[in-house]
């Protein structure tokens, strides 16, 4: 996506030498927006002639296990690939996740893992291979903190739980961006409950223009003089 300047307006800046173009969503071709609408509103997993748009089995466990700390891991331990796998979850379901981190090409840090849409209960971490069997006894089911984002430990493992009661499409990520390009990412579909309070709101069939110019958005944001601002705080 460009974004340029309303129509019969300038640049409020200088014109760059060159526009790059970034791909931020695709919300509006018509394929992504069905598939959307069928998994959120029908409650089906699987798309009708759109395409192989995604698949609705995101894997519950990782596809191979390992000694996940070991020192001096063969560097294809875990080859990174491409994929349209999300998890499909009914509204209202509890949804427990466990991240582990790996000291693949001996390179183990901290992750910050961030959740759109919902906050989440950390309710277990701990240092070296998460063990299903007794790591779950600590949990803290008393008194756990809601956050929207939890770290990783290196070498280590976060345990958290949420109620998917926000539907739509829910992008959960690594903070370092680097990472997030690397494909540490996934995506949460949550269906409707079933009330219209419970549900995603239909795209409004008409949304007014902007009538403000861009440039004097501009002025109202770089312009801190008490007048401009007085302005401003009043709009």
């Amino acid at each position: 996506m460009v974004v340029l300047p309303a129509a019969g307006t300038v640049y409020p800046f200088p014109k760059p030498d060159e526009e790059e173009v970034i791909a931020l969503a695709c919300w509006y071709k018509r394929a992504l927006r069905q598939m959307v609408e069928q998994a959120i509103e029908t409650g089906e997993d699987t798309p009708r002639n759109i395409g192989e748009i995604y698949e609705a089995d995101f894997p519950n466990d990782p596809p191979s296990s390992y000694n996940y700390t070991e020192q001096d891991l063969p560097i294809n331990t875990a080859l990174p690939m491409k994929g349209t796998k999300v998890k499909v979850l009914e509204y209202n379901e509890t949804v427990e996740r466990v991240f582990q981190g790996t000291n693949v090409l001996d390179d183990s840090e901290a992750h910050p893992m961030h959740l759109h849409g919902h906050s989440f209960y950390v309710i277990g971490t701990g240092i070296g291979n998460f063990d299903e069997e007794t790591d779950p006894k600590g949990y803290n089911l008393v008194d756990p903190p809601l956050v929207n984002t939890v770290e990783v430990p290196q070498e280590g493992w976060p345990t958290i739980r949420f109620m998917a009661n926000n539907p739509g499409v829910r992008f959960m990520h690594c903070h370092y961006d680097r990472h997030l390009s690397w494909g540490m990412d996934f995506a949460f579909i949550v269906k409707n409950g079933d009330t219209s309070g419970r549900s995603m709101r239909h795209p409004l069939a008409y949304m007014p223009p902007c009538t403000a110019s861009a440039a004097d958005h501009s002025l109202r944001l770089f312009d801190f003089s008490d007048e401009k601002l007085n302005t401003f705080f009043r709009t």
